[in-house]
């Protein structure tokens, strides 16, 4: 079938394109009787506007970008609902991708999304060395990076208390009277799991703890592994630390596999909250960030930016506070406040 056009409309309607784009468009200049007639036969031939020739013509698509790593990692997947939700109220659409935490594949996506006429990015960005946002000819994009920043740019972010959580889970650990913690942590150097992990050195500093640290977990046999020789050794870790929820499950998972006794053997506290982490046994404490607030403020973030005199705003950054949620695997009781072991420095 043909595609009614604009011209169709305007035939229908006895009038000019003009006076029809005008009327879809929202003019006041346009007479009350002329506009019901044009919508009349807008209604009549079900026309549908050519929204890529309206973002041609006006240089502006009302959609934005979205490039988060993976969107079956839960974290993300509520960024991307809250993104979602935020852009809607602004009349907004969203262009959804993962990068796989490939900065060549984000580059490809970005690029697309520009001949798309995308009006704006929110990401998550794929890598801590590059990123095509911070080249010359990319960097007027507007751009608002989250939980992470672009490698050498100058976006705005919205980011957590890495180092500061990372600190509240050791201290807590050491209350308990722990005096050798272990760091389990993936492979990689992702910014994030970097802040996290110079936040248990130094807290681990302060306190004049041993530690052991092992950034090799990222799947449950060689976890399962780690924990085996931690074990075996002539001063085995009381308690653990972990910086993801990914890692956190994998330890979960292999302490269930080697039958270890949670908190009496070895005591658990991850970073970052997941399902179903309240009601596994013994229930895990964990440091908990703000998900939804920080995928909300990037957005609000780049609709400001989108705004009349938005690009000339300086950089931002917002840094979201996190909290400790106590439950049982620290060594801490359901409902009574944990005793504060005596620590000998």
């Amino acid at each position: 079938m043909k595609r009614t056009t604009m011209s169709d409309v305007a035939a229908v309607a006895r009038v000019g394109k003009i006076t029809v784009s005008r009327v879809l468009n929202g003019s006041p200049h346009v007479a009350e009787k002329t506009k019901k007639r044009v919508l009349a036969a807008v209604k009549k031939l079900s026309y549908v506007p050519d929204e890529s020739a309206r973002a041609l013509r006006l240089q502006k698509s009302h959609c934005i970008g979205l490039i988060v790593p993976a969107l079956i990692d839960h974290f993300f997947a509520i960024c991307a609902h809250v993104i979602h939700e935020t852009a809607e109220k602004h009349g907004y659409m969203v262009m959804t991708v993962s990068s796989n935490g490939d900065p060549d594949t984000e580059a490809n996506q970005i690029q697309a999304m520009l001949r798309r006429r995308i009006d704006g990015i929110v990401l998550v960005p794929a890598s801590n060395r590059k990123c095509l946002l911070s080249t010359p000819e990319y960097s007027s994009m507007p751009a608002v990076a989250f939980d992470r920043p672009i490698a050498n740019g100058e976006q705005d972010l919205v980011m957590v208390e890495n180092q500061r959580g990372a600190k509240m889970a050791v201290e807590h650990l050491v209350e308990h009277g722990h005096r050798r913690i272990a760091y389990l942590g993936p492979s990689g150097s992702l910014f994030t799991i970097a802040e996290r992990l110079r936040g248990f050195r130094k807290a681990a500093e302060k306190s004049g703890i041993e530690t052991q640290e092992f950034s090799c977990i990222d799947d449950l046999q060689q976890t399962i592994a780690v924990l085996k020789e931690l074990r075996a050794s002539d001063a085995p870790p009381t308690a653990v630390f972990t910086p993801n929820n990914v890692t956190t499950q994998l330890v979960m998972e292999a302490i269930l596999e080697l039958d270890i006794d949670v908190p009496g053997t070895l005591a658990l506290v991850g970073f970052d909250n997941f399902e179903l982490a309240h009601v596994l046994q013994p229930p895990v404490t964990v440091v908990s960030q703000p998900v939804e607030e920080m995928a909300r403020c990037a957005a609000e973030m780049l609709f400001e930016r989108l705004q009349d005199g938005g690009a000339e705003l300086p950089p931002r950054k917002i840094k979201l506070p996190v909290q400790l949620l106590i439950r049982n695997s620290c060594g801490c009781k359901r409902g009574v406040p944990h005793v504060v072991a005596p620590v000998s420095v």
